[in-house]
């Protein structure tokens, strides 16, 4: 409902437009947190059951059959400058001809070993539809400690296609970032291929600001955008 949030303008900062029936004026500046939390309001409206709760054993076949694949029809593009005093690089958003579906960075041996490193594996459930089972596994998010950093990288972050776009990621990454605030983290990491245009859109709508990239950093080969936000006690 005339609901968008514009690029960050400071760090850790998104400006709010729009649903002022939320209590919220137009363009109010909000933290991280406060968006995620209008975000995961407006989410409740949309979705009328979503439990989140720590995986276990039983989830990481379910979690490994999501389809994680994705949609986009921009790209981000890289240009560099290396002299004797300047470093410089250029991100620039590209329109693709058409939308092209990606496939995932990681098989599933990788992804199995990612998840099995992670230090904390959250699931998002959906309600079940009779006759189908007891698990209705439509997210997840993994997220690996980094103490020497003080900070919590999240390693793998999925929403299957059909609950896209409902708030979901949003209110993992909420999990995550109250997670590593109880522990005393400073912050929560996060890498973006350079594809998933979608993703990179998100981090900046939660206020997530960009922190730097890393060439042929996943096994396609493809450049990794970095994403974080401090956090707060």
């Amino acid at each position: 409902r005339n609901t968008r949030f514009l690029p960050p303008k400071g760090e850790g900062i998104a400006c709010f437009a729009g649903n002022t029936d939320l209590g919220l004026s137009n363009y109010q500046i909000l933290d991280f947190v406060t968006v995620q939390a209008v975000l995961f309001f407006i989410a409740k409206r949309t979705i009328p059951f979503m439990n989140i709760r720590p995986a276990d054993m039983d989830d990481l076949d379910l979690v490994c059959s999501l389809d994680h694949s994705y949609q986009t029809d921009h790209v981000w593009q890289l240009s560099g400058k290396v002299g004797t005093e300047e470093l410089s690089a250029v991100l620039r958003l590209a329109k693709l001809p058409r939308a092209i579906t990606v496939r995932p960075s990681l098989d599933t041996t990788a992804l199995r070993r990612t998840l099995h490193r992670a230090d904390h594996l959250w699931v998002v459930e959906g309600e079940v539809p009779a006759g189908q089972g007891l698990r209705n596994i439509v997210g997840y998010l993994a997220m690996t400690v980094l103490p020497w950093q003080h900070t919590g990288w999240v390693t793998a972050l999925t929403v299957r296609a059909d609950a896209r776009r409902k708030g979901v990621a949003t209110r993992l990454l909420q999990i995550a970032n109250d997670q590593a605030r109880s522990i005393g983290l400073h912050s929560i990491t996060l890498d973006v291929p350079t594809k998933n245009y979608p993703a990179s859109r998100m981090c900046t709508s939660l206020g997530m600001y960009f922190c730097g990239y890393s060439e042929n950093y996943y096994p396609t080969h493809d450049i990794a955008l970095f994403f974080a936000t401090r956090i707060h006690s």
